[in-house]
């Protein structure tokens, strides 16, 4: 058979796999996610804007039920311990829930779905572990901080039991990065009003069991665990999880730090101003 022959089937046998589909699935990665209309942008807009008004009214009726539940001194403490521990979250979340927000909307772009999977390992890997060494940290200074800092009896459990609320935040927090990144806004802008929802009712259900002063913290642990019951499915509908394989995990892990320390640095530079 001579050269040109050979040359010829090669090139029928290309044809006939391009028109059988044998080799569409490279041009399916590199086609271009398409681009929301007008009409499902303003949609998505509607459910963020009226998702920001239901927060607005849960929010503040869950500060008038505080009030009204709670004598002064509780009251005090629990926005207390709750500004002690949202003051670390830039360095427990080291500014990776802004960067994986980022990268996975970068990446989606891109079709580059092992990159993803690198960024939610990486994101839950990094931020469960400082995470996890702080709450380990909480249980064995809390006495402490009960004796010199918070000054009141009993606070000490209570940042025990709040800090536990970190934990589960975590794992909510990156479903809705995920579900943000992926433009699934009608299901992402549900989160912040479940949770002021939740807030609000299971409050009034922990105090009618007898939790009393407790009953805020525990609200706050179940939400964040609620929250991940609710929202975790919807993510992991939006990425299927376990279907891809992760690549370039220390790559993206560099980019997602990179990102990252700026972030922390702005944040605590406008706390402290701002205090």
């Amino acid at each position: 058979m001579t050269t040109n022959s050979v040359a010829e089937s090669e090139e029928k046998t290309v044809e006939e796999e391009t028109k059988t589909g044998n080799i569409e699935s490279h041009s399916e990665q590199n086609k271009t996610p398409p681009i929301k209309s007008t009409t499902n942008i303003i949609h998505d807009g509607l459910y963020v804007t009226i998702g920001s008004i239901f927060v607005f009214l849960f929010s503040y009726a869950f500060r008038i039920v505080l009030s009204r539940y709670l004598s002064v001194e509780e009251y005090g403490l629990f926005y207390a311990i709750w500004n002690f521990l949202t003051f670390f979250l830039f360095f427990i979340y080291l500014g990776l829930d802004q960067a994986s927000v980022h990268y996975v909307v970068k990446y989606k772009v891109e079709n580059n779905y092992g990159k993803i999977k690198s960024i939610i390992l990486s994101t839950l890997a990094f931020q469960l572990l400082t995470t996890s060494i702080f709450i380990v940290g909480i249980f064995f200074t809390a006495r402490f901080l009960e004796e010199h800092y918070f000054r009141y009896p009993g606070s000490g459990q209570l940042l025990m039991l709040m800090s536990v609320f970190l934990l589960f935040n975590v794992l909510g927090g990156l479903s809705s990065y995920v579900l943000y990144g992926f433009q699934r806004l009608k299901v992402y802008a549900f989160y912040a009003p479940v949770q002021a929802f939740l807030y609000l009712t299971l409050f009034l259900v922990f105090w009618g069991m007898g939790a009393s002063l407790s009953a805020p913290y525990w609200t706050y642990v179940a939400t964040s665990l609620v929250l991940v019951l609710i929202f975790l499915p919807f993510s992991w509908k939006a990425f299927p999880f376990f279907r891809h394989k992760s690549t370039n995990f220390w790559e993206v892990t560099r980019q997602l730090f990179s990102y990252g320390l700026p972030v922390i640095l702005t944040a605590i530079s406008s706390r402290l101003l701002i205090q």
